[in-house]
């Protein structure tokens, strides 16, 4: 007898292909440049949804298969965050799945720039309601407040139905005083580093090596995706390795499946 699944229900293969997944690292390192390398297998990802704080996003303008694929929207406040969700749940939702206007798959290009900018909020409004308080001061309150709020962001985009789900954010480097080691976290504030990296399916750490080839020096991406006890990182489908070369979406795919998709240059 074949069994006969309820509404909601879904196999592992096919949550492979809606992963949800948070890269992070310095400037530079190719984290904007991951999330357009999605473009080149649009028959999983299909059309791009960028919600963009940070101006990074120049890095998708001057590849014509990402500009065909990848739309950007820029990010000035939680209010925009909220009218994007609601699109997002309803409306979005309302498209059938091979309709070419549909979205599936989602980025917010800057978590940490979400952080920043729920903080300034926070700041502002409480500047406001309190004028002889110093607005550049943040409380115990505001932080656990932004916490909270970046907590939901992430949670609720992550849960939209249907969607591959990538954020990315920047890199923070922490000493431990007692023993001296260090340790690579996204750039989050406070317990929100280590906290928010359980809401993903792979964490993984961009960064980027010279290495030299005929002669001639090349830069050359990597991406850690399992812990080394410095760097966060996980990989809960357990197929990509520790460190990948080839930083793509597609490869992403192809490793999961069983093969390896080159980007091409």
């Amino acid at each position: 007898m074949v069994a006969i699944k309820k509404p909601g229900v879904k196999s592992p293969a096919e949550l492979a292909r809606n992963m949800k997944i948070l890269i992070y690292g310095q400037p530079g390192a190719g984290k904007t440049h991951f999330i357009g390398s999605a473009a080149y297998n649009p028959a999983v990802f299909g059309r791009i949804l960028v919600l963009c704080p940070d101006p990074g996003a120049l890095t998708l303008a001057f590849d014509p298969v990402v500009s065909a694929q990848v739309d950007i929207a820029e990010i000035g406040s939680t209010e925009d965050m909220e009218e994007w969700y609601e699109y997002l749940k309803i409306e979005n939702a309302k498209l059938a799945m091979d309709d070419p206007a549909r979205y599936r798959t989602l980025a917010i290009d800057g978590l940490s720039d979400i952080t920043e900018m729920a903080m300034l909020e926070s700041l502002a409004k409480t500047s406001a309601e309190n004028p002889t308080r110093d607005p550049d001061m943040p409380s115990v309150d505001h932080h656990m407040r932004v916490a909270i709020i970046v907590r939901r962001e992430v949670r609720r985009f992550r849960d939209l139905r249907d969607m591959t789900f990538i954020a990315t954010a920047l890199e923070r480097t922490q000493i431990d005083q007692g023993t001296g080691k260090v340790y690579i976290s996204p750039a989050l504030g406070g317990k929100l580093a280590a906290e928010v990296g359980a809401y993903f399916d792979i964490v993984g750490y961009v960064y980027t090596d010279t290495v030299k080839v005929e002669g001639k020096e090349v830069v050359v991406r990597r991406m850690r995706v399992q812990t080394d006890g410095k760097v966060i990182s996980k990989d809960r489908t357990r197929r990509l390795g520790v460190v990948l070369e080839n930083t793509s979406l597609p490869n992403f795919v192809e490793r999961i499946e069983g093969g390896q998709f080159i980007l091409p240059e």
